[in-house]
């Protein structure tokens, strides 16, 4: 995978399909049916330029009217770097999308209907979330009045096929108008740090095709407390895999903990922690606040499970958001050996054989307190369990 500025490209088809397995099902059946067809993907995760006008303010203008962002107005006031006005409202691309299907991208250029190029689609099956009503509930969970823009009249049209049809127009800074009458609707439920892909579809002597599938940041089921049912089913799939696999004895658990390594439940993991940072694709640990790019820096980064996956019930369990934490390397050993739980105070707690070592707690970063803001009542009820595995450990460990 190659970084294009704050885009992403891929141009294997089965890389392109697992990125998208736990997204939009008809899309992964649509490149599976056309396999004479090249596909590339390229994605990104919504930053405060790309966000409609409406969407966003400064401090100017009040952050409580930053619309389009999952923070409260106090969380988004901490996040200084957004106090800029940032007056571009397109979605930026980067130059190898346009590349893709030969869309001119010189400075006389302004603006450029896409579909001159290409025919344009919305996968339907990504947007179950992204409408009034869901954005009106994001808005009043964050503290914030609901504006006027925000209402049924402004849901996109969709139709009864696996894709609907849309206009896009390409502009100085990126994509989407108020001219592209549906796509700017659309974009009235996009919020910051949700993930935007393209998928372009270049078939000899036939028009190319672009498909938008979006894809809600993991905060918001969480923030409206409802079950994102794709991610359900992928999970699913997921545990069957690896219990057929422990059925015929070829899965260790070295190897269940590999995968959670390199899934997608990670990259959400990681996405969670991107909404409350301010440099776009940026992840820190909550334990001890080593931050970095997570492209580049995965490797310091583990999806560490709060609650054992061999103690999990049900796949929805093994794989919850809300089960896992993106700790660095350090802190997650730690915590997985339950040297270190959070209390019910949501403060740090530290082993006898370590809770006197000031240098030691110190030099690996554990002396602040804890980024408390996502430990949610879900995280926490899991957390209760880690709890209480961490005393049952200190009693054996106190016993020699």
């Amino acid at each position: 995978m190659a970084k294009q500025k704050s885009m992403y490209f891929i141009n294997d088809v089965s890389a392109i399909l697992q990125f998208v397995e736990n997204k939009s099902p008809s899309m992964c059946q649509y490149i599976q049916s056309n396999s004479g067809s090249q596909f590339f993907l390229f994605h990104k995760y919504i930053t405060h330029s790309d966000l409609i006008s409406q969407g966003k303010r400064n401090e100017k203008q009040g952050f409580d009217k930053n619309f389009l962002y999952y923070l409260t107005p106090t969380e988004n006031k901490a996040l200084d770097k957004e106090q800029s006005t940032a007056h571009q409202s397109c979605i930026t691309c980067s130059a190898e999308f346009y590349k893709a299907f030969n869309i001119p991208t010189h400075a006389n250029e302004q603006m450029t209907l896409i579909n001159k190029y290409a025919d344009v689609f919305v996968a339907n099956d990504t947007l179950r979330y992204f409408d009034s009503t869901y954005t009106k509930q994001v808005i009043s969970a964050l503290g914030r009045e609901v504006p006027n823009w925000v209402n049924a009249e402004n849901d996109i049209s969709l139709n009864n096929e696996a894709f609907t049809p849309i206009q896009v127009t390409r502009a100085a800074h990126g994509l989407g108008t108020e001219r592209d009458v549906e796509f700017h609707k659309l974009r009235k439920s996009i919020f910051k740090n949700d993930m935007f892909t393209l998928i372009v579809e270049n078939k000899t002597n036939i028009k190319p095709k672009i498909f938008v599938v979006l894809e809600k940041n993991p905060v918001f089921f969480t923030i409206i407390k409802v079950t994102n049912t794709a991610w359900q089913k992928y999970a699913e799939k997921e545990q069957a895999k690896i219990e057929a696999g422990l059925r015929k004895q070829i899965v260790t658990e070295e190897d269940i903990k590999t995968r959670a390594q390199q899934s997608p439940w990670k990259i959400k993991l990681a996405e969670e922690i991107m909404t409350y940072t301010t440099n776009d694709g940026e992840v820190f640990c909550p334990f001890t606040y080593i931050r970095g790019q997570f492209e580049n820096l995965q490797p310091l980064f583990i999806a560490s499970h709060i609650k054992r996956f061999e103690d999990c019930k049900t796949p929805q369990e093994a794989w919850d958001i809300n089960n896992g934490l993106l700790l660095c390397a350090n802190a997650d050993a730690l915590f997985d050996k339950h040297l270190i739980t959070v209390s019910e105070n949501k403060e740090l707690l530290f082993s006898f054989l370590i809770n006197n070592d000031m240098v030691l707690k110190q030099q690996l970063l554990l002396l602040q307190p804890i980024f408390k803001v996502i430990l949610n009542a879900e995280r926490m009820k899991y957390l209760k369990e880690h709890r209480e595995m961490f005393f049952a450990k200190e009693q054996k460990r106190k016993g020699g």
